[in-house]
C-alpha cells in the first residue's frame, strides 16, 4: 500500500543519473521505467508471499544535475532518508552513484557492509 508517511516498511528512491557511463547511456531512464511497469505486476514475492501489507514510499527521483560533489552530496541526503524506513530500494543510476549509498549507509551501521552487484550483458 502506498502511503506518504515517513514511517514506511519500505522507501524507494530514485537516482536517475548515468554521468559516469562509458558505454551505453539509459540507467537514468531505469526509474521511470520500472515505475511505469509496476502497476502490471502483482503484489506477491516470487514465492507468492503477499506484499499488500507493506507502506511503500515513494520518494520520487533525486536532481542529478552539476558536478560530481554536488550529485554525490544530493544522493548522501537523499539515502539518509530513504534508509530511515526498514527497507531502502534505489532505482536506477550507474554503478558509480552506489558510492554515495554505502557511504551513507556506513554512517549508520557498526562493522562491515558487505555489497553484492551483478550485472547483466546483452548481446545482440
Amino acid at each position: 500500500m502506498a502511503t506518504e508517511h515517513d514511517d514506511a516498511d519500505v522507501a524507494i528512491l530514485g537516482i536517475p543519473f548515468d554521468g559516469a557511463s562509458s558505454f551505453r547511456k539509459g540507467a537514468a531512464e531505469a526509474p521511470a521505467a520500472i515505475r511505469s511497469l509496476t502497476p502490471h505486476t502483482a503484489p506477491f514475492t516470487e514465492e507468492g508471499s503477499p506484499l499488500g501489507a507493506l507502506r511503500i514510499r515513494d520518494l520520487g527521483d533525486l536532481p542529478c544535475e552539476g558536478d560530481w560533489q554536488t550529485i554525490s552530496g544530493g544522493i548522501k541526503a537523499g539515502a539518509r532518508r530513504a534508509f530511515s524506513s526498514s527497507f531502502a530500494v534505489f532505482l536506477g543510476g550507474d554503478h558509480s552513484v552506489t558510492i554515495p549509498v554505502i557511504e551513507t549507509l556506513s554512517e549508520r551501521e557498526e562493522g562491515t557492509i558487505g555489497v553484492c552487484t551483478w550485472m547483466h550483458i546483452l548481446i545482440s
